[in-house]
């Protein structure tokens, strides 16, 4: 029993000597104590390392702190440990006492140490069952814990793809757009004559057509370097960020795909927009704003985005407004519960609980304002960190 702990409580130092040779040859780690006060900070300080008090012998008539003084307390503290209790006072009475005291067992002085070892044993036994299942239970929750972080990896994974599948159009159109620029000012080139009778000319042609194609280029690695924070997301680590850098990368990135009656108004007007936080999530969680957003308007309305300071300054507060059909009592209570969607075949139902999801993992708050016909606002609020410390992610 070399993992089990045992203190044992006694006044009388010949009996404690004794008891402590006899359980520490069968492998018992012991502690001592000559009265009850000197027990309870013997158990305080145990608590605090990797072996607390795991079974208390303790006799019952003892000076400063009685053992009866001392179940009491440790009752009263919420501590759960088997108890043994040493007493002379062997009336049926007493022990009726003694057990609705919360005492695990009880001997009569005087006793045998065969009859000790077997007390200590049985109580052994039950606290080693214990904590057998406590260790399975752990084993299950951390398996449990496991599972449900690979869960919520999967349903950002799969979030991130529905944003891509809703920004395809504009992104497709975005891409038609400059590939159409740059295949048209090619061809220019391709026309442009070396035997012309204004060589000069030609080559200013030339050189303005390669800057038109030059800047199609950029707009496009530009385009591709933002959906590739899409898939990212697992090389992002929590870092410095100001926040109106992405709120205005996300406006960009749905700017093609909201539609040309949905016009989107930025008010950014906090003057700390620095919080510690995971591109990505942010990114992927206003454009999902967006983007329901711009389905409750049905593709014609104003989307305003506002930031401002809490009034103690130690908050980021990111409004989102639109002017859309708003929410009833009913649907506004289970906007954020997954697979909840009032879009049909439409949604998944994914998007606000990915929102809330997002936020909760930055130690933020997200609440939504709607009333039906009114239009619907979401309010994130992030913790803010001094802008002296921040890092600019701007692209």
């Amino acid at each position: 029993m070399k993992d089990m702990h045992i203190l044992i409580v006694d006044d009388e130092k010949d009996i404690l000597d004794t008891m402590v040779t006899i359980l520490e040859m069968k492998k018992y780690s012991i502690s001592t104590a000559s009265d009850g006060q000197e027990a309870l900070e013997v158990i305080e300080q145990n608590l605090k390392t990797e072996k607390p008090v795991d079974i208390l012998v303790t006799d019952i008539a003892m000076p400063k702190l009685s053992g009866t003084e001392l179940i009491e307390e440790i009752h009263r503290r919420g501590l759960e440990i088997p108890i043994l209790a040493i007493t002379a006072y062997g009336t049926k009475n007493r022990v009726v006492e003694l057990i609705q005291k919360h005492v695990e067992g009880y001997i009569d002085k005087p006793f045998t140490m065969d009859a000790l070892l077997e007390k200590i044993n049985d109580i052994a036994e039950k606290v080693l069952k214990v904590k057998q299942a406590q260790k399975t239970t752990e084993t299950t929750l951390q398996t449990t814990q496991d599972r449900v972080k690979t869960l919520e990896e999967q349903l950002v994974s799969s979030q991130e793809f529905e944003i891509l599948g809703k920004l395809s159009t504009g992104i497709m159109h975005d891409f038609n757009n400059m590939l159409t620029v740059i295949s048209g000012y090619a061809d220019l080139i391709g026309e442009q004559s070396p035997l012309s009778d204004n060589p000069s000319a030609t080559i200013e042609k030339i050189q303005y057509f390669g800057e038109q194609i030059l800047k199609s280029t950029i707009t496009a690695q530009n385009t591709i370097r933002q959906m590739q924070t899409f898939v990212r997301h697992n090389e992002q680590a929590f870092c410095q960020l100001n926040m109106h850098d992405v709120i205005t990368e996300a406006i960009k990135m749905v700017n093609g795909s909201i539609g040309k009656n949905v016009n989107i108004l930025a008010e950014l007007k906090a003057p700390n927009p620095c919080i510690q936080g995971e591109r990505t999530l942010l990114h992927n969680a206003l454009i999902n704003l967006f983007i329901n957003a711009r389905d409750a308007m049905e593709r014609a309305g104003q989307i305003t985005i506002q930031t401002e300071q809490s009034n103690d300054n130690d908050n980021l507060i990111i409004s989102i407004k639109d002017t859309g059909k708003g929410m009833d009592a009913s649907v506004k209570k289970r906007v954020f519960e997954p697979f909840f969607t009032t879009k049909g075949k439409k949604g998944n139902g994914l998007g606000l609980s990915g929102v809330l999801n997002a936020v909760n993992r930055h130690r933020g708050v997200v609440e939504c304002d709607s009333t039906l016909n009114c239009g619907t606002e979401f309010r994130l609020m992030f913790p803010t960190i001094s802008e002296n410390n921040l890092v600019l992610h701007k692209k």
